[in-house]
């Protein structure tokens, strides 16, 4: 069984959990003060996963949880399994699994259909630029009907099998997560991973790779599976925070465009992000090297007002 705590009234101790089980399965349990568990919403699981055609699917892999942007949680699951004898065989025609991205809404009626979200597609699979790429989606959620959404591991009517085994991770407003695929040789337990970067809210393509603009995964390598997508913060260039550290100014420009340093006698117009500080890159670790997908401020990243 997979399990994921929240502490969903911000006052440092998990007092909510997710638990998915063979079954597809999505429990919420609330967990009391003691740590004792009992279940929630009234006893019904969450979420129940099922394909199209209606038949349930396994949640082996992990669970990751996000606050949602109105109220409560978007938890973030998928399904498949990859542990019995026979998983890495092949199948004439293998159950399609899928992601999900379920909104946990405490204003809501307690349990979610599959109805109830709003489905991505993948739309079909392409090289550019050198990285075997795959289109997805980007269908928009109506929160006032719908409660989340998901994404079915199959490349238009093709699917291979494609599962989802890993641990999902929510970083910078996207849902990274990695799939496997296995290459349908009994004696090899080697396949494809694939790194999808979708937008948590929608599911929507989220992953600015290659020259169409349409991608939302690109094919991380071969082998054993991966247990989390490959993630990494280089170190910036510098640690010079402007106007912080001792020679490192805030940058600005005269009147005639030229660079000064701001506060300076006719140097009165700031530079756009001459106070931003030092830089991180946050890449992806692929088969071809680290592959930038975003950048951090050095400095802090968020804040909640307590009082």
């Amino acid at each position: 069984m997979s399990v994921a705590a929240a502490d969903t009234d911000f006052d440092g101790y998990p007092d909510t959990a997710y638990a998915g089980d063979l079954q597809g399965k999505l429990w919420k349990l609330a967990i009391a003060s003691d740590g004792s568990l009992s279940l929630a919403n009234s006893g019904l699981p969450l979420f129940a996963a099922k394909d199209d055609d209606n038949v349930r699917q396994m949640i082996t892999g992990g669970i990751e949880i996000a606050l949602h942007h109105v109220r409560g949680q978007m938890v973030f699951f998928g399904t498949g399994k990859y542990f019995e004898v026979g998983d890495n065989a092949p199948v004439a025609n293998p159950q399609v699994q899928t992601f999900y991205g379920v909104w946990d809404d405490p204003d809501g009626s307690g349990t979610v259909d599959r109805g109830d979200l709003q489905p991505q597609t993948i739309g079909g699979q392409t090289t550019e630029d050198g990285y075997e790429l795959r289109s997805v989606s980007d269908d928009p959620v109506d929160w006032s009907s719908q409660k989340g959404w998901y994404l079915n591991l199959a490349v238009g009517a093709t699917n291979r099998g494609e599962r989802f085994i890993a641990t999902p991770r929510v970083e910078l407003g996207n849902a990274i997560i990695t799939t496997f695929t296995s290459l349908g040789d009994e004696c090899d337990p080697g396949g494809e991973n694939w790194l999808y970067v979708l937008n948590a809210i929608t599911g929507a393509r989220s992953l600015d790779l290659g020259s169409s603009g349409q991608s939302g995964a690109v094919l991380a390598g071969t082998g054993a599976p991966a247990v989390a997508p490959p993630i990494v913060t280089t170190p910036p260039e510098t640690e010079c925070r402007p106007g912080i550290d001792a020679g490192c100014e805030i940058m600005g420009e005269d009147e005639d465009g030229n660079s000064c340093v701001y506060g300076d006698p006719g140097c009165d117009t700031l530079t756009p992000s001459a106070g931003a500080g030092c830089m991180a890159d946050v890449g992806l670790v692929l088969s071809t090297g680290i592959r930038r997908f975003a950048t951090l401020s050095c400095g802090r990243q968020s804040w909640r007002q307590m009082q």
